[in-house]
C-alpha cells in the first residue's frame, strides 16, 4: 500500500517511472469523461504523451511522477484554460509564464517541452549538470539557485509565488499513487 508523502519529503531527483495506465486513469478522472474533449495535448495521444514524461524524466534522472503531478498543476489537467500559455507551446510547466510581464517559453515538440521542464526542475533540485542539450531557455537563471529546492515544498515561491505550491503538488501526487486502474478506462483513452 501506497504511504502519502508530505512537500518535504517528496523529492524531485530519483527516477521513478510512471505507470501509463494508472497515469490514464488518474488523468481521465481529474478531467472526468464528459469534459476529455477539454485535454489539449495539440494532437498528441496521452499514452505518447506520458511515454515522454518518463523519457525526459529518466534522461536527467528526475521523478516522473513529480513532473506529470507539475503538469497537470500547471495546465489545469493538461486543458490550458483561463492561461497565457497555449498547448501549441508544448509548454507543460508554465515556464516563462512569470506573474509580472509573463512571457511563455515555445517548444518546437511535446518531448522537448517536457524535457526543459525536467530539466529546471533539476536546476533547482542539484548541482549537477545536465545530461542532455539543454533546451530549458531559462536555465541560466538558475546559477545561483542550483541545489535550492530537492522537494515540493522548497518549490514554493520559487517556481510559482504560491506558499501552497508543494502542498498542491503533494496533493497531487498522492491522488495519483493512490489511483488504483481502470483497464476500461485506460482502453477507451489510451491512444486519443
Amino acid at each position: 500500500k501506497y504511504t502519502n508523502v508530505t512537500p518535504e519529503i517528496m523529492n524531485i531527483m530519483g527516477y521513478e517511472e510512471i505507470n501509463i495506465d494508472k497515469a490514464i486513469t488518474f488523468i481521465v478522472g481529474l478531467v472526468g469523461e464528459d469534459n476529455i474533449n477539454k485535454i489539449k495535448l495539440n494532437g498528441t495521444s496521452l499514452n505518447f504523451h506520458i511515454s515522454n514524461t518518463n523519457k525526459a524524466a529518466k534522461a536527467e534522472d528526475v521523478n516522473a511522477y513529480f513532473v506529470l503531478s507539475q503538469q497537470l498543476l500547471e495546465t489545469g489537467n493538461l486543458k490550458f484554460e483561463n492561461s497565457c500559455v497555449k498547448p501549441e507551446y508544448y509548454n507543460f510547466a508554465g515556464l516563462g509564464a512569470t506573474d509580472a510581464n509573463p512571457k511563455p517559453n515555445k517548444f518546437f515538440s511535446n518531448y522537448e517541452g517536457q524535457l526543459a521542464q525536467v530539466q529546471h526542475l533539476k536546476g533547482y533540485a542539484s548541482v549537477e549538470k545536465l545530461n542532455e542539450e539543454c533546451k530549458d531557455q531559462r536555465f541560466e537563471l538558475l546559477n545561483d539557485k542550483r541545489g535550492s529546492a530537492t522537494n515540493a515544498a522548497d518549490l514554493s515561491n520559487k517556481w510559482a509565488s504560491n506558499n501552497s505550491y508543494g502542498e498542491s503538488l503533494a496533493e497531487m501526487y498522492n491522488q495519483f499513487h493512490n489511483t488504483e486502474v481502470n483497464p476500461e478506462l485506460v482502453n477507451k483513452y489510451k491512444y486519443m
